[in-house]
């Protein structure tokens, strides 16, 4: 059955106890293999919405919130504001910015209590938290919609596979930082202020979770996107499948064989050979000029 593109036939929302339970990649790919065992094939695709985070474990949220509410802090958002839970009297985090973008950090540990079933709690404490259950634990999450994504030229989920590490780049270091003095807005010295070590740290997290930054985020035009651009966001996506599957390339040459296993490997355990091929003779006609 065909749709208008404002009317999809599928809409997917993998949450982040998906995401943590099962892998957001590995999620995305079985979305994929229950179209094909139903018959469908996937025509056009797109992304409403991203939630990039760290878990900091042991790390109270009111060390990042009391800096930033002295002022250490450089941001392209409009806003921030500090949260605070009257009923308890105490400091809970802070939020940047607004849809399509904005920041929030907060006390994971205080949030979970009562939350997600004991499966989820217990896959955070092995997976997020090195095993043991904290008092505190900050989390740092970006939410980005939409809009801003296409901004950074993701529409779909392989853009975003094969572009998260700049995006998560940009929005630690261009976006959002904190530093290790009060800013001088008024005279606009706001780039001789030296970054916190503590964000260092959050910024490191980023790039071991989301990978090293890797091609470049420009607005999606689809008539002037460049072959070779499109090449390495598909090589960032493999790289990763790679790295989660927990396959060593010694050399560039092992990588590009282990890719290339891994898509006919891919095609054998969907079965979507003659339909991949069918789609890209009908996309090769649309590409002639």
């Amino acid at each position: 059955m065909q749709c208008r593109r404002e009317h999809p036939n599928l809409w997917v929302k993998l949450e982040g106890r998906t995401c943590l339970l099962w892998g957001a990649v590995e999620s995305y790919a079985k979305v994929q293999e229950v179209i094909t065992a139903l018959g469908g094939r996937v025509v056009s695709e797109k992304i409403s919405r991203v939630d990039l985070c760290v878990d900091i474990p042991g790390l109270d949220v009111r060390e990042l919130q009391e800096a930033v509410e002295r002022g250490q802090f450089i941001t392209r958002a409009n806003h921030v504001k500090p949260q605070w839970d009257l009923a308890r009297d105490q400091k809970t985090g802070f939020i940047a910015g607004k849809a399509p973008l904005y920041l929030t950090v907060y006390d994971k540990a205080a949030q979970l209590m009562g939350r997600g079933g004991a499966d989820y709690a217990q896959a955070m404490i092995d997976r997020r938290w090195s095993g043991e259950a904290p008092k505190t634990a900050t989390r740092v999450e970006f939410q980005c919609g939409r809009r801003w994504l296409l901004e950074q030229g993701v529409s779909s989920a392989w853009d975003f596979f094969g572009l998260q590490g700049a995006i998560a780049e940009k929005l630690t270091q261009e976006w959002f930082r904190v530093t290790d003095q009060p800013v001088d807005r008024e005279n606009k010295n706001q780039s001789r202020a030296k970054t916190l070590p503590l964000w260092l740290d959050i910024q490191a997290g980023f790039r071991r979770v989301f990978g090293e930054p890797e091609g470049e985020l420009v607005p999606i035009q689809r008539d002037k996107i460049e072959p070779f651009r499109l090449i390495k966001q598909g090589r960032g996506c493999l790289r990763n499948a790679l790295l989660q599957m927990g396959f060593k390339c010694e050399t560039y040459g092992a990588f590009a064989e282990w890719c290339r296993w891994l898509l006919l490997r891919l095609a054998q355990r969907t079965g979507d050979y003659e339909a991949f091929i069918e789609d890209y003779k009908r996309r090769q006609t649309e590409h002639l000029s």
